[in-house]
């Protein structure tokens, strides 16, 4: 049986699923970071710390882009 959701819950919903979204690629790209951090680490090289700093940029961007692309595909997804 479907049950018809109103606005409220619509928002509601699609505000949950663009936060999982937006976390779940946080935290990968945040295991991802801290992986090479350790690699990092273990070298205490210049160029590895170079290649870090650059990583948690990328990190950073990856999870601005999870949210715009999330948002974007909710409101596409909702009624007008």
């Amino acid at each position: 049986m479907t049950y018809a959701m109103f606005l409220p819950q619509q928002m509601m919903l699609t505000s949950m699923q663009m936060m999982q979204t937006f976390f779940t690629t946080y935290v990968e790209a945040s295991q991802r970071l801290m992986q090479q951090g350790a690699e990092s680490a273990e070298e205490f090289g210049t160029e590895a710390m170079q290649a870090t700093e650059q990583t948690a940029e990328a990190v950073n961007w990856e999870g601005q882009e999870a949210l715009r692309r999330a948002t974007n595909e909710a409101n596409s997804a909702m009624p007008l």
